[in-house]
């Protein structure tokens, strides 16, 4: 551990500036990968951005637009959703988020494969290429094929 984390839950509120301080730093993070990518291209690294960003599912926050009424309406929805609600959500939205994230992984595993693959298939061609300028350098006499 490093000096400026907690040892004891006793410390509230270096607890909070800790983890305001890792999320500020995950947002950086996330703003630079999006900053970095090709705008408008339809490559592989925005999509997958993208897929990690829709991966976890959070519980609702409750909201009203009316401008009298709104206080009581939120806090109606907040105390319906903690007496009725909590008890059924959270279990789903906590497989539905694992469900995400393994799928996340796996498409990410299945891109990265992809795009090694397309690599090996180049690589190949070139390989094929060569080997074809050298046949014909050395039996410039036989006849040309093409595949």
């Amino acid at each position: 551990m490093s000096g400026t984390e907690p040892t004891s839950p006793a410390s509230p509120e270096i607890d909070v500036a800790l983890v305001m301080r890792r999320l500020r730093e995950g947002v950086r993070q996330r703003l630079a990968e999006a900053a970095t990518l090709e705008t408008g291209a339809a490559g592989n690294e925005g999509r997958l951005l993208a897929l990690r960003d829709a991966t976890v599912v959070r519980e609702p926050v409750p909201h009203s637009a009316r401008p009298g009424l709104g206080r009581l309406i939120v806090f109606v929805r907040k105390a319906a959703y903690h007496l009725l609600l909590k008890w059924l959500s959270r279990p789903l939205v906590a497989q539905q988020n694992l469900f995400n994230d393994a799928a996340a992984q796996w498409i990410e595993e299945l891109v990265a494969s992809e795009e090694r693959l397309r690599r090996e298939l180049a690589q190949q061609a070139a390989e094929l290429e060569r080997l074809r300028v050298e046949i014909r350098a050395a039996h410039p006499e036989a006849p040309e094929r093409t595949p």
